[in-house]
């Protein structure tokens, strides 16, 4: 089913509770829809959001471009409660850091946001003070190497996550407690002394029936796979799926894997057990998927 947006409205990033679907607007601003894909309400402003979460009425979303995150809160209506700017940066070579960039935004508590700063090469924290947000330093971390963070995902035990970092394309196994960094591993090329940009780690999801984590690299001169990875006090690779071009998300959906293969206007939909691919679906540039009941 296709969906009209609004004319100032350009998906990049979706997430749901029990009630809504939350969109990232590229073009500026969120729109939240209803499981009919009704919109309920939508706040336009000059921000390209990449990333939303939601924290009971309270929305937290983040522009890459701008190094902003803005706190939003719908109740009857959607209204934006303030916004936070990112400053600061890490010099990458590959200028990817010439600026904060923050990426990635989850939420700890009520009141607790980690955030991946690829501009800052850093975890961020920030704290919802009566809906005006404040940084954390005692709670945020710069990398001394030059990595990237991009995206995390929380191990079930809550008191450790996996961080990709696209820069230098390793996965790391952290401790929430104190950043103490358990584990390292490398998949593909550090590109942080190249002059091209030979591939990109992007999003990580986890297949909670095999305990296995699935991380998309978008490779920008071959071919573009999926890390299969476990964890088990350290990070082990399992397997790889080669899939189409510029993986930039993924998603676990019972027993299929599904890829939006962004450059080659396609979603890919594998089957987990056999790795095989069942069907393809023609999209125009998908950036994100998220399928719902």
């Amino acid at each position: 089913q296709v969906i009209p947006h609004p004319v100032n409205s350009i998906p990049s990033y979706m997430i749901k509770d029990d009630k809504y679907i939350y969109v990232a607007n590229k073009s500026g601003g969120i729109t939240i829809y209803d499981f009919k894909l009704h919109i309920i309400a939508e706040y336009i402003d000059n921000h390209p959001y990449t990333h939303i979460c939601v924290n009971n009425t309270k929305i937290m979303a983040v522009s890459y471009k701008d190094g902003i995150t803005s706190l939003f809160e719908y109740t009857d209506t959607l209204i934006k409660l303030s916004e936070y700017q990112h400053t600061g940066s890490y010099h990458d070579p590959h200028l990817r850091q010439e600026s904060a960039h923050p990426h990635f935004i989850t939420n700890i508590n009520d009141t607790t946001y980690l955030l991946c700063d690829l501009g800052r090469n850093a975890l961020i924290t920030l704290i919802n003070k009566n809906n005006e947000i404040l940084e954390d330093n005692k709670h945020s971390i710069v990398f001394k190497n030059i990595c990237g963070p991009r995206h995390l995902h929380f191990l079930n035990n809550e008191e450790q996550f996996i961080l990709v970092n696209e820069v230098n394309n390793t996965l790391s196994l952290l401790s929430y407690l104190d950043y103490k960094v358990l584990d390292t591993l490398s998949l593909g090329e550090d590109t942080t002394k190249l002059q091209t940009i030979t591939h990109s780690l992007s999003a990580i999801r986890y297949d909670e029936t095999h305990n296995l984590y699935y991380i998309s690299d978008r490779n920008h001169v071959g071919i573009s796979k999926i890390w299969i990875i476990k964890v088990n006090n350290k990070l082990e690779i399992v397997d790889t799926i080669n899939v189409g071009k510029h993986p930039r998300d993924i998603y676990i959906h019972n027993s299929l894997l599904l890829v939006t293969c962004m450059l080659d206007d396609s979603v890919e939909v594998y089957d987990i057990e056999s790795k095989e691919l069942t069907t393809t679906l023609s999209i125009k540039e998908p950036v994100c998927i998220l399928p719902f009941e």
